[in-house]
């Protein structure tokens, strides 16, 4: 297994347009059945496709091709084309909320990749005859299986940074299916036989469970392939489908716990495990209760997905695909709500886990294209909880709950810090700066014990923050420790990591920090809260305060009184003199010429309006796509797609005179994301594709 680079040099050099803005043309025929679903995007890609993924809000919405690039869309429904040096079909496309990541799979060219979506950053790791993935919420972990043609293949577990957990082979048979609980603890495989050397099948098929250290922990044999697998570990249950139609389910200790044959072979398990969901070839799905079988609906759908069938959390809603017809379907509660079918195919699609979004992506083989499309209905059927860790026992899961509620309180209520044990606190930031790259906080571990920080987060305030907004929380790269006396900056910006200087990613002037005061949380790899410090700027001087969360002492600004100037001078050397001039022509970023660390001022209430004057005109970007002309002209090497998103300058609210008593000024600019033709994006997208990585 080795790792590579994913993406060539010159990532921000794509100068031809390969996406086209359809606005509302298209070759289907759609029924919005039961209820009123809208058509928020349809763009052609110039080239074949048939993977698509969602995140679990349906907030990110990825497409692969086979030429083995990715087109991204945001929540705003702005366009980003990654183009990735695997020059083969995307066979596999997974999406995280939790940490704004995508896990995509190539199976010709034996290997995957996670790839952090704001950083458009990825490597890709090597697996040969990769047949299956499946990921963690949090895409900390990825579990796969490997079919060779002619030999047993096996099953392993590899982090986010590539590096292989553990590697079981499988000693008599070939994978087929697999399956991982939220953290990890469990994995579950589906085998099926192997030809060796041309001869007849041999192996033996049947269901394998697996602990976090790739130990078996059993198996049940079976005479026929197993098709798919699901695993849950608050239930401690195991879910197969088999090749003869079986739906087999199996407790941790591998005993059954009820089979069927009356629902067909292929098997979905919602994410929060309380309901198998089955699709037989009549064209029946059944929703089965996952403990006892019983049945919960079933809907005659008129097609066979055979195994493309995707389910909402709660396993209510059902999205399914007629690949050779490209034709899909969407079931609620067994009642068919929406059809779409079309005359060109194949086709595919998938459902986020909130069971709101949904989308399609159709290839016309006689052009070579690949129409996608992306679907929203009016209300999600359930709120999906993308960082839930379900690995833990039933009593592990109960004081996890309890400290995310304290953790709520806490945020209502600083003095409930107190009840937390805090080793960190902020000794140092910068929030009035125009740029990204001026911006940053500085922690301190003022604790007696070096602090293990991988999968730690940051994020801002919660209530009106930009995190889960239109930003992903700044997460800690895999083996960061901080040393006890010991500081790290984290800049909003981007650059070179080093042991005490990170980054979050972002460039040109977006901002997390809300200028005059916001909060600083701090997450353990568990999610828990460990630190929530706020942080409020003294006036419009330079001067920050800091409020420290237990200790009131000094702010200890002498330990890096130089970072607002070193690090960033990889983004912009001069960025006090430049952000007026390369954003003059943005309305927002003009005032701050004169004054690049005063509060909003009251002269520029009318420019933020000029942003938003693309809507009529969408198609601009397509017809020349080497006009970026919203977004920042220095920073080009650096992917726009967050900052071109959401011009956060904190000026923007400007009618409100007095910063302190600006209701907007509450950190959310919620017309301002419109910057790129976002507005059009309601009818049909945003076409960014061909500039802004």
């Amino acid at each position: 297994m080795r790792r590579r680079q994913l993406m060539g040099a010159g990532l921000s050099a794509m100068v031809t347009p390969i996406v086209t803005r359809m606005r509302g043309q298209g070759t289907d025929s759609e029924d919005a059945g039961a209820i009123a679903v809208e058509r928020v995007v349809f763009d052609t890609y110039d080239g074949p496709g048939l993977a698509t993924g969602l995140s679990e809000s349906g907030d990110r919405v990825l497409f692969g091709f086979d030429d083995g690039n990715v087109l991204v869309y945001d929540a705003d429904r702005s366009t980003d084309v990654i183009p990735i040096t695997v020059d083969r079909s995307v066979t596999h496309v997974e999406v995280r909320d939790a940490t704004d990541t995508a896990v995509i799979g190539w199976i010709d060219a034996d290997g995957f990749a996670p790839l952090e979506l704001s950083a458009r950053e990825g490597s890709f790791v090597e697996w040969r005859d990769l047949w299956d993935l499946a990921v963690t919420p949090d895409a900390a972990l990825t579990a796969v299986v490997s079919s060779p043609a002619a030999s047993t293949g096996g099953v392993g577990v590899v982090d986010r940074d590539g590096t292989v957990v553990w590697e079981t082979p499988f000693d008599d048979a070939t994978g087929s299916s697999v399956a991982i609980t939220d953290a990890g603890a469990y994995v579950a495989a589906g085998v099926t036989h192997y030809w060796e050397a041309g001869t007849a099948p041999t192996g033996q098929p049947g269901i394998r469970l697996y602990d976090d250290t790739g130990s078996e922990s059993w198996r049940y044999d079976y005479d026929e392939a197993v098709l798919a697998v699901g695993v849950d570990a608050e239930r401690e249950l195991v879910v197969a489908g088999t090749d003869d139609g079986h739906t087999i389910v199996l407790d941790f200790e591998g005993d059954v716990v009820w089979q069927t044959d009356a629902h067909g072979g292929w098997v979905v398990l919602s994410d929060d495990g309380g309901t198998v969901v089955t699709a037989a070839p009549d064209g029946t799905l059944s929703a089965l209760e996952s403990t006892t079988g019983d049945e919960r609906w079933t809907a005659d759908i008129d097609l066979w997905p055979a195994g493309d069938f995707s389910v909402s959390v709660d396993g209510s809603r059902v999205f399914a695909a007629d690949r050779d017809a490209a034709a899909f379907v969407v079931v609620d509660e067994g009642e068919p709500i929406w059809t779409v079918s079309h005359d060109i195919g194949p086709g595919f699609g998938a459902l986020a886990s909130d069971g709101g979004t949904w989308s399609t992506i159709v290839t016309d083989l006689e052009d070579e294209t690949a129409h996608v499309a992306i679907y929203r209905a009016p209300d999600p059927v359930a709120e999906p909880d993308p960082s839930s860790d379900a690995d833990q026992s039933t009593d592990e899961a109960s004081d996890s709950s309890t400290e995310e509620d304290a953790s709520d309180d806490t945020e209502d209520d600083p003095a409930a810090d107190d009840d937390t044990p805090v080793s960190l606190t902020v000794v140092d930031f910068a929030i009035q700066g125009e740029l990204a790259s001026e911006e940053y906080i500085t922690l301190r571990n003022t604790g007696e014990s070096t602090l293990e920080m991988t999968g730690w987060t940051i994020r801002d305030r919660k209530d009106g923050g930009r995190v889960g907004t239109n930003a992903s929380p700044f997460q800690f790269p895999n083996g960061f420790t901080l040393d006890p006396g010991a500081d790290v900056t984290i800049y909003t910006g981007t650059g070179d990591s080093t042991a005490d200087t990170l980054y979050w990613g972002y460039d040109g002037d977006f901002q997390i920090w809300r200028e005059e005061s916001d909060i600083v949380i701090v997450l353990d790899a568990d999610g828990v809260v460990v630190l929530e410090q706020p942080i409020a700027a003294e006036s419009s001087e330079g001067s920050d305060e800091v409020e420290e969360p237990d200790e009131g002492e000094e702010s200890a600004t002498d330990d890096s009184p130089e970072t607002p100037e070193d690090p960033p001078t990889d983004d912009d050397p001069e960025v006090p003199e430049e952000p007026p001039t390369d954003d003059g022509p943005e309305g927002p970023e003009e005032p701050p010429t004169d004054e690049p660390e005063a509060p909003p001022a009251d002269d520029e209430p009318e420019e933020p309006e000029e942003t938003p004057t693309n809507p009529e005109e969408p198609e601009d970007p397509v017809d020349d796509p080497e006009e970026p002309e919203d977004t920042p002209t220095e920073p080009a090497d650096e992917p726009e797609d967050p900052s071109t998103d959401d011009p956060e300058d904190p000026e923007e609210p400007a009618e409100a005179e007095n910063p302190e008593e600006s209701p907007d000024e509450s950190g959310e600019q919620p017309e301002e994301p419109e910057e790129t033709p976002v507005d059009s994006d309601a009818d049909a997208g945003d076409e960014n594709a061909s500039g802004e990585v």
